[in-house]
């Protein structure tokens, strides 16, 4: 019986082999855009994942900070797929978030009921509550930023130091690889 096993296992080992083998350049051939062509399938058809902008809020406060931001399709026409994001961020602390490619347009702030972009982009928890506007433009793809670069978008205290002190909106793009 030993024997039996000891010839199977030297005449399986080929046969198994062989589509093994053969499996492998069919694998390499799968990729080749002739043979997608030859199978029906349009290799122009397959586009690559296109990416992200991650969006940055950074609260660099002594107070929660909650932050207003907007993103659309069409910088012409902001009711194009338009969104209105809000996130709480603690003290001296930075969250995120992250928008999938294409985007036309992000910029603090909020969009209001007519797709107007309204100035108000943070209001800080200090007490009674102090509004941030934002008065610089909204970013456009491929003018201000490009898929894959993180915007940044930072509260700041003045340097008046008590609840009733000025606040700041700031805005950095940092290009991605």
């Amino acid at each position: 019986m030993s024997r039996i096993s000891h010839k199977f296992r030297r005449l399986a080992l080929p046969v198994l082999a062989t589509p093994l083998l053969s499996g492998c350049v069919l694998l390499s051939d799968a990729i080749n855009p002739t043979l997608l062509t030859q199978v029906g399938l349009d290799p122009n058809t397959i586009f690559p994942s296109p990416g992200a902008v991650i969006v940055v809020f950074n609260n660099q406060t002594q107070f929660p900070v909650l932050f207003y931001a907007f993103q659309a399709q069409e910088p012409a026409d902001l009711a194009v797929d338009a969104t209105n994001m809000s996130l709480l961020v603690d003290p001296a602390t930075t969250r995120n978030t992250v928008l999938d490619c294409p985007i036309g347009v992000v910029s603090p702030g909020v969009l209001g009921p007519t797709f107007e972009p309204e100035t108000l982009a943070a209001t800080v928890f200090n007490g009674q509550g102090t509004d941030v506007d934002y008065l610089g433009a909204a970013l456009i793809s491929g003018r201000d930023f490009a898929c894959g670069d993180v915007i940044e978008i930072r509260v700041t205290a003045g340097a008046g130091g008590d609840q009733q002190q000025a606040f700041a909106i700031n805005v950095f793009v940092l290009p991605g690889t």
